[in-house]
C-alpha cells in the first residue's frame, strides 16, 4: 500500500507522520538528526515513496538524505501549507501529519528544488550580495562620519598607489595648490 510521508524539520530534529491511501495515519516519529540513524530510519520506506518537507532554512541537507535513500522528496510552501493545515493549535506532530494528508490529497503547494550545483551557485550569490550591502553600509558610515567635520579631499578620487611610482608628491602639490 503506498505511504505519503510529512516531515517538520527543526534544526536539530524533524518529526515524520506517515498516511496511507486509506487515510490510516502512523507515527508520528521524531528523529534527531544524528546521521546514520536518519539514513536508517529512511530506509523503512519503500524506494519512490513521496515524502513532503517544509522549506525551512535547513531544507537543503534534508533533500539530498531524502534523495540518497531512493525517496521522491517534495518541497513544500511553508505559509500556504500552514494556511492549508488550519487548526487550533499547532504541534511538530501536527504538522508532520497536514503535510502528509496534504501530500496524499494532492493539494501540497510545492516549491521547486534546484539541483544541488545550482543551489551552491545560488547560496554563493546570496552571500555575495549580503557582502556587498555590508560594504554600502559601512561606505555610508564613514561619509556620515566624516561629513560633519568638512574633511575634504585632497587627491582624485583615483588612489595613488594605483599612479606611477614618484609621482605622488607631484599630485599632492597639484592638488594642494603649490606649484612644483
Amino acid at each position: 500500500m503506498k505511504q505519503y510521508i510529512g516531515c517538520d524539520l527543526h534544526r536539530d530534529y524533524s518529526v515524520f507522520a506517515s498516511v496511507d491511501e486509506n487515510g490510516r495515519i502512523e507515527g508520528p516519529w521524531r528523529m534527531e538528526h544524528q546521521r546514520e540513524e536518519l539514513r536508517k530510519f529512511l530506509r523503512r520506506f519503500p524506494s519512490g515513496t513521496p515524502i513532503a518537507v517544509e522549506a525551512t532554512g535547513s531544507w537543503y541537507w534534508m533533500i539530498d538524505e531524502l534523495e540518497a535513500a531512493g525517496l521522491q522528496p517534495m518541497l513544500a510552501d511553508s505559509y500556504e501549507a500552514r494556511q492549508r493545515m488550519r487548526g487550533p493549535h499547532k504541534t511538530d506532530p501536527l504538522d508532520a501529519r497536514g503535510l502528509a494528508i496534504l501530500l496524499r490529497n494532492g493539494t501540497l503547494p510545492c516549491v521547486w528544488i534546484p539541483t544541488a550545483k545550482l543551489g551552491d551557485l545560488r547560496a554563493l550569490m546570496r552571500t555575495r550580495l549580503a557582502l556587498v550591502a555590508q560594504r554600502t553600509t559601512i561606505k555610508n558610515r564613514i561619509v556620515a562620519a566624516v561629513n560633519p567635520v568638512r574633511i575634504t579631499r585632497r587627491f582624485p578620487r583615483q588612489p595613488v598607489c594605483r599612479q606611477r611610482a614618484g609621482t605622488a608628491e607631484r599630485v599632492y602639490r597639484q592638488h594642494a595648490g603649490a606649484d612644483s
